[in-house]
Parts: structure tokens; sequence; C-alpha cells
């Protein structure tokens, strides 16, 4: 909660609730994972 108070996370607020928008938070994510790691393989 401190970091959607402190702009860290964007976020919408919907009457009370606290909302994060899911591509926002993917970006946001984007950019702070280093290029040097990769997704893990998924194995069937």
């Amino acid at each position: 909660y401190q970091a959607a108070r402190d702009g860290g996370i964007p976020t919408i607020r919907i009457g009370r609730r606290l909302l994060v928008p899911r591509r926002a938070l993917e970006k946001l994510l984007e950019a702070t994972i280093p290029s040097d790691i990769k997704e893990p393989s998924k194995q069937s």
C-alpha cells in the first residue's frame, strides 16, 4: 500500500477499492527485470 500511495505502483481508485491495472503492472515488472534473465521454459 505504501508503494501505491507513493506512486511506485500505478493504481486506480474506485470507491474504497484500490486497483492495479494488469497491463500497467506487467509493464512495470518488465522494466525492473534484468534483460539477461530469461523466462523459464515450459515443459509438458
